[in-house]
Parts: C-alpha cells; structure tokens; sequence
C-alpha cells in the first residue's frame, strides 16, 4: 500500500504542476494588467493601503511597496511557474511551489486581500499539497506523502461540500432567483447568461444541479475510480462555465490542480476500506 501511494503521488504531480503553473500564469497576468491600480494614482495605491488603520505591521510592509517592485515580484512568479513545467525535478519544483506559495501570500495580504477569491485559496492549497507531496516522494516518506494528499484532494472534497450545502440551506438558491442575480449583476453576469437565465426552468435545473454535484461530491471518493473521474469531470464543466458565463478565468486551473490529488486520496480510500 505504501509502495503504490508513492508511485500513484508521483504519476499524479507533473500535473499538478502543469495546472499549477497555467493557473499562476493566468494570475500573473492578471496582476499585472491591473499594476497601475496600485500606483500613486490609481485606484488603491499603496500609500492609501498603507494607511488603513488596524493593520499598523502591515502598514510597514506597504509603504515599501511600488509598482515596480510589485512587477519585480510578479516577474520572479512568473520564472518560478515556467521553471516548475520547464525543468520539474524535485529539487527544482520544491524551489520554485516555496517561492510561489510565499510570493503570493504575500501579494494577496499587501493588496488587503483584492485578489483573495476562491480561485486564489484553492491555487494556494493546490501549491501546499503539491509542495508537501514533492517533498514527501522525495524522501520516500508516506506520512507527508498522505498529509499533502489531504492537504489538497481532502481540502477541494470538504470545499465542495460546504460549499453545496450552503447553497441548499438558502431559498434563493432553491428557487433559482439568486443564480438569476448573479448573471444579471453587472460586476458578474454577461448578457447573454442573464437572458438565458431569465428562464425560470433554466435557472431552477442549473441551481439544483450545481447544488447536488457539490453536496453530493464526497460520495464520489468513496466510489468505485471511474465515477471519480466522471464527478471530477462534471465539476471542471461547471469551472469551465462559470469561467464563459461569469468571466471568472482563473477557477478552472485553481481548482483542476488539486484533481490529481483527489484521484490518489480515492485510491487511499479504497484500499483502506
């Protein structure tokens, strides 16, 4: 059992870092599209960031931070993501998830936090489990191997759990009306999503199978590997459309890293049982 949980780790994170490193990329891209937001003119520039009050450790950090510096950072990311593809030893790999995961934590709390979104935590455990899973493989050792597994496959099933429950515990989502406001709020929606869901049949089946694939999810570990892979493929659909319906990009990559994970944490299931 120790045997095939390192071999099956080992097939499984080229990739995780493949979809790591699309996922930081996109990401990069992202930021540095929006870099002039954050400078002396833009629309939160680092000395007003600097200034918020409660924060008064965080507030040292930021005022060092400038555009420039923040493009350096982003650059040393986007080394780092093309690295962990490119070359992609243990060695190697180990580097470049440390200086990813520290580099946009980092990023993530000097922004107060502007680009912590679902995509951005789940990039995050991807890179944690990853790391804790290379470091593991690399020293043959099934403990940090199993921790990272949990890490990120347990992590992305917990996830998916709350987040389907939660849904089925407002009317809203129940009767369709809040999907429907999602696709027709301007900072969300895309016209042609808020027509399509302007249908209440539409709304209510896309509400209810959302709701149901999520809550539903942890049975699939428990089952037999190829309805794993058919429930893992149902939800990267619903990433997908999210990303074509809501403009939200980066949420496929971020969570399809952690699916490699997911497939060996079924496998651990199985044998344990």
């Amino acid at each position: 059992m120790i045997a095939q949980l390192l071999a099956d780790t080992a097939a499984a994170l080229p990739a995780m870092r493949v979809l790591i490193a699309v996922w930081m990329l996109l990401a990069v891209a992202q930021w540095l599209v929006n870099a002039g937001l954050f400078a002396s003119d833009g629309l939160m520039p680092w000395s007003a960031l600097a200034a918020q009050r409660g924060r008064p450790r965080l507030a040292r950090f930021r005022r060092f931070m400038s555009v420039g510096l923040l493009r350096t950072i982003l650059t040393a990311q986007l080394l780092a993501a093309i690295a962990l593809v490119g070359i992609g030893t243990p060695g190697v790999a180990i580097v470049c998830l440390t200086v990813l995961i520290a580099s946009h934590a980092g990023l993530i709390v000097l922004s107060g936090e502007f680009w912590a979104d679902g995509s951005a935590k789940m990039g995050m455990i991807a890179m944690t489990g990853a790391l804790m899973m290379t470091i593991g493989v690399r020293a043959q050792d099934p403990g940090i191997v199993l921790a990272g597994v949990i890490v990120a496959g347990g992590q992305l099933t917990l996830s998916y759990a709350v987040a389907g429950f939660s849904k089925l515990a407002i009317g809203t989502w129940r009767n369709g009306g809040e999907l429907q406001r999602a696709m027709a709020a301007e900072a969300w929606g895309l016209p042609f999503a808020a027509q399509l869901t302007r249908h209440r049949a539409i709304a209510l089946t896309a509400s209810w199978g959302v709701m149901l694939l999520e809550a539903a999810f942890p049975l699939a570990v428990l089952a037999p590997m190829p309805w794993l892979v058919a429930a893992l493929a149902l939800m990267l659909t619903f990433h997908f459309a999210t990303a074509v319906f809501m403009g939200l990009n980066l949420f496929p990559w971020a969570f399809a890293a952690t699916y490699p994970a997911v497939l060996v944490l079924g496998r651990v299931v199985h044998a344990a049982l």
